[in-house]
């Protein structure tokens, strides 16, 4: 091949529905780090960072300044990325000589075999996370093979990133991996369908995490930017991993801020957990999302998720009590939900803290690959569902909940999605003014929220509220979703 084409663009397309958060692109930067490390040379293109910047005009010229490129892929999250790649693969078609195309993605692992009626068949679809195949395919251009989820080890080359500044400056996290995979098997979660290589946990090597946090990290303050991290992967490990990871950060000397990912089935078996997670704390351990999905213990079990979420939530409230913040997943509505149970398990999540004004939104979404997604398409329903279908009551209450709160909800959103780097610069700064405000906005949303679900009382200003919160959130500089 010659050497001058081993060039290869990854896009990541505009999102054509509502993005309610907008975060650095993980997957295309830690493709573009593995073909770097085999000899290929990788541009990034993110056109929503264009759009958020005011510049999409200049995507086109600045792609075209670059070619000619051996390869041309996406990076597809959703249905709603698709149309936006197809349209730039038609428009690059035209030029001579055109590239080869690929698309790749959580949306093409989980949905590709139905999008050959629509993707050229010239289009390659790579399944899983990539590494592997993407250079298989563009090393022998075999297009059948690129469309096999693939095996083989993990590959951990660093992300590429040179558009880091520009994310920074947008207020995003930067993105890591500390891990791979889920050792769960929860009946709404497309994960245990995928092939062994990429449903089954892998983690890596903590001393090669930390070296790359240090290289960020170093970055970061040269821009004059906090070091704030968010692991990314859905189970970073069990907590004596995170003890791995704060024993390698002080003996660095690395001072920075993260948020992570556990299983609550693993938390439930550690000891000590208040003295543990207090002492990561004071290492930089700073916010955790795990998944609680049902304070109904047979609904759990439907749900292949053995755990007891009354425990669990106790001792999470624990994990605050040490200085971490805890954010829970909580699937309120399906198909199996009533309105007396949605208001019982409301008031629970609520006596325990643990309420919010998303948990009211949260409706399952059955995803191609999940058992539960399985179930629906063997009961002989349209493929393709993304919401699990309601009883007429519950829909009829869940439209009302959500089109009365919706103003507050983006709100809500806003001031969420700050939550997390706010609680870290506290942290590295010791000024907690900024969470104190946000934690206020999120209390009278989710104040008003618990309200129309618990007692069904819908007699506030919402738009007025919104108003008033949203006025608030300028003040402090909090970016618009």
């Amino acid at each position: 091949m010659n050497a001058c084409l081993q060039r290869v663009a990854l896009i990541r397309p505009l999102h054509g529905g509502e993005e309610l958060e907008f975060q650095e692109p993980l997957g295309p930067e830690c493709l573009a780090g593995s073909l770097g490390r085999a000899g290929w040379t990788a541009e990034l293109f993110d056109r929503r960072l264009y759009e958020r910047r005011g510049l999409l005009p200049a995507f086109w010229e600045d792609f075209c300044a670059r070619v000619p490129y051996e390869a041309v892929g996406f990076s597809l999250m959703t249905a709603e990325d698709l149309p936006d790649a197809l349209r730039l693969i038609q428009r690059m078609k035209l030029s001579a000589p055109a590239p080869r195309f690929v698309l790749g993605g959580l949306f093409v692992t989980l949905a590709g075999e139905r999008q050959r009626a629509v993707v050229p068949r010239d289009v390659a679809l790579i399944c899983g996370e990539g590494e592997t195949q993407l250079l298989s395919w563009l090393e022998r251009a075999d297009l059948r093979a690129s469309e096999q989820s693939g095996s083989g080890p993990p590959t951990w080359a660093p992300a590429w990133r040179p558009q880091l500044a520009d994310y920074l400056a947008q207020g995003c996290a930067i993105n890591i991996r500390g891990g791979r995979g889920c050792s769960g098997a929860c009946a709404f979660c497309a994960t245990p369908a995928l092939a062994p290589a990429y449903r089954l946990w892998a983690g890596r090597d903590i001393s090669e995490v930390v070296d790359e946090v240090a290289a960020l990290a170093t970055r970061a303050q040269a821009l004059g930017q906090l070091p704030i991290f968010n692991f990314v992967e859905d189970d970073f490990g069990p907590l004596a991993r995170v003890e791995e990871l704060d024993a390698e950060l002080r003996a660095r000397g690395l001072r920075i801020a993260y948020s992570l990912q556990m299983r609550g089935l693993s938390l439930l078996k550690e000891a000590d957990v208040f003295a543990r997670m207090a002492r990561l704390h004071e290492g930089g351990f700073c916010r955790l999302f795990i998944g609680v999905e049902s304070m109904t213990a047979a609904t759990l079990r439907a749900w292949h998720k053995p755990l007891d979420p009354d425990a669990l939530l106790a001792l999470l409230g624990r994990v605050e009590q040490a200085g971490i913040r805890v954010h829970i997943g909580y699937i309120l509505w399906h198909e199996d939900s009533t309105p007396e149970s949605v208001r019982r398990e409301v008031i629970a999540l609520h006596e325990q803290g643990f309420f919010s004004t998303k948990c009211v939104f949260n409706r399952m979404v059955l995803f191609p690959g999940a058992a539960l997604y399985a179930e629906d398409i063997a009961a002989g329903k349209r493929a393709g569902t993304v919401w699990q279908a309601l009883s007429p009551t519950c829909e009829e209450l869940y439209q009302k909940l959500t089109s009365w709160l919706r103003p507050l909800y983006l709100v809500w959103v806003r001031a969420a999605t700050a939550l997390p780097q706010a609680a870290a610069r506290a942290y590295l700064t010791g000024d907690a003014t900024e969470t104190a405000r946000l934690d206020a906005v999120l209390a009278v949303c989710d104040r008003i929220a618990y309200g129309a679900v618990a007692d069904a009382d819908f007699s506030a200003d919402i738009a007025g509220t919104a108003a008033r919160l949203d006025k608030e959130l300028d003040e402090i500089r909090c970016p618009r979703t």
